[in-house]
Order: structure tokens, then sequence, then C-alpha cells
């Protein structure tokens, strides 16, 4: 990170953010200056990055778009190589979102659903994309459609209900085929979980605790009457105990990972996320 032109924040990412917990992390912390609220113009360099996945992209849109929400410039300079890292800039929208191009067309290879950006969640549709990728690559039943659904719909109605996104949730999802598995992100640039929790909750002083609560279950904002809290614990034990995929959230100071067989865990993140990110994969071999 260096101070650019006319009092501009540059940021490289000069390594590869391959979709794990560590690379997220690693992501989030090169980030943190032009997470700064004062920061009026930024540059984000991505040109000696070699990939980037779901996960990435979805942080990188909405702080795009954060800084939109606000008036602000954030300029971003893409890779140019290898030629997968440009297809998947382009097929994942990355491209259109950070320099205006046109919307992609469906990816060639049935592999990319590409970033969207969501207000509101809609139980019925949204996630019909990350479904039709799921079933190109693997025969599923219904009740693992129910599943899917549910794992997709917990985090979008969360992000509708306690985030006060100003940019509401971020999706993008991709098959990957080395892994025999599809990854789906979803980011918002809210409140975060603890601050969401706090009001009602004043006994919760960190977001490691207030992710803890949350993954335990029957802890909420009860921002609606019928909520129970039950949303991060069953899209905990869905995607992990369920689906045997693994499953990681950062949101704020805090952030916890599962997987099968493993126990989920919750840690403090001191570099922290000005929102929450929800990230899981889905075996479909």
């Amino acid at each position: 990170m260096s101070g650019g032109s006319a009092g501009e924040i540059h940021c490289d990412v000069d390594f590869n953010v391959n979709d794990t917990p560590r690379s997220i992390c690693a992501l989030v912390e090169r980030l943190t200056p032009l997470f700064a609220p004062s920061l009026k113009r930024g540059h984000l360099d991505l040109s000696d990055c070699k990939y980037l996945g779901p996960d990435a992209a979805v942080i990188i849109v909405a702080t795009v778009l954060q800084y939109q929400s606000k008036s602000r410039e954030l300029r971003v300079t893409l890779p140019l190589a290898p030629p997968s890292l440009t297809a998947f800039c382009e097929f994942s929208a990355l491209k259109h979102y950070v320099s205006n191009s046109p919307y992609p067309g469906e990816h060639p290879e049935s592999v990319t659903v590409p970033i969207k950006q969501f207000a509101a969640s809609n139980f019925s549709r949204d996630p019909d994309p990350i479904l039709r990728l799921v079933r190109q690559h693997v025969a599923i039943d219904l009740e693992t459609e129910d599943y899917v659904r549910v794992c997709v719909n917990e985090v979008i109605q969360n992000v509708q209900d306690h985030a006060k996104s100003p940019v509401g949730a971020i999706m993008c999802a991709r098959f990957i085929q080395k892994s025999g598995e599809v990854r789906v992100a979803i980011a918002d640039r809210g409140i975060g979980i603890a601050a969401s929790l706090r009001h009602r909750y004043p006994e919760i002083r960190t977001a490691k605790q207030a992710l803890e609560k949350v993954i335990g279950g029957g802890v909420s904002a009860r921002s609606r009457p019928s909520n129970m809290g039950c949303g991060i614990s069953n899209l905990c034990n869905v995607i992990v105990n369920v689906l045997r995929g693994e499953l990681f959230i950062i949101s704020g100071e805090g952030m916890a990972d599962g997987a099968p067989g493993h126990a989920i865990r919750s840690r403090d993140f001191t570099a922290g996320f000005p929102g929450t990110g929800v990230f899981f994969t889905i075996p479909v071999t």
C-alpha cells in the first residue's frame, strides 16, 4: 500500500486469492486502507494477481459499490493474465462492476454464476442460478435443492433484516472442476453481526462472541416477530453436516469456519471487515 496522486491511496493485491479462509483474510487485511470512511479516492491494483475466485469478487465489488454509494472513487486495475483469470473477471461480472463494461452472458462452459446485487430476498428465485449451476454438473434430488435454497436465502434474508448494508447483498458462485465443488460467496458492507445483536444483547462485547452465539442458535436481533434466530445456526448445520461442505464467515473483528468432522470454531480477526462475508462450498462429485 502506498499513497497515490492527489491523496489517493494505492493498494496492491499481488498474491492469489484462492477462496480459502487464509487467503480471504489476507485480502481483507490488504484492503484495510481502502475501508477508511474518510478516504475519497483509492486505487486497487490486481494486475499481479494470478487467481481470483467468487469470494474475492464479492468483496471487491461490495467495496466498489460502497465507494459509489458515498460518491467516492475507487479505481480497479484488473489482471491481464492468465487467460482463465481474465475470463473469470469477465464472466463473473467483476469487470462489469469495476469498469462499467456490458453485463456478461452465460459462461460458455457453464461454470460461473455472475455477481448479482440483492436489495431483498426472494426465496423462489434467488437461488435458481446456483441450482442450475449445480444441476449442470450433478443430478440432485428435491431435498438437496431445498437445502441449497435455504442456505442462500438465510444469508440474503439476514442482510435484508439486520445488516443495514448500503449496497445490499452481493452474490457470486463458481463450479471448480478440480475439487468437484460449487463455491458460493455472499458479502455485504453493513454494520456486522455483533453490532446488529448488541442493542438486544448488551453483554456481547466482541465479534467473536457474537459469532459464537449465532452459531449456537436462538440469538437474534428480532427485526421480525417470527424471527427465532436460527438463520446462521441452520446455515452452519446444513452446509457442514447435511451437504458435507465447508463454511467460512467473516464479520467485523470476528471469523468462524467449519468443515465435516470438525466443530465450527470462532476466532478473533484483528484487521476487521466492515460488513459480513459468508462463503461456502457444495460438493457435487
